[in-house]
């Protein structure tokens, strides 16, 4: 298991987490983070066919 998976599980924990605690904050955390994801893949050349189907998670 490489580190990035081990982060990527430790942060969907925590999401669930946040999401079942506070349901309301932790929604608009989560879209805030997809925003950021999309937002960022956005600026990275070539990454345009990854980004626009994320839109649509968020």
């Amino acid at each position: 298991m490489g580190t990035m998976h081990a982060v990527g599980v430790i942060e969907t924990l925590a999401g669930m987490v946040v999401v079942a605690v506070a349901p309301r904050f932790g929604g608009r955390l989560v879209a805030g983070r997809l925003a950021g994801i999309i937002v960022d893949l956005l600026t990275i050349p070539g990454h345009y066919d990854i980004a626009l189907p994320a839109r649509s998670a968020a």
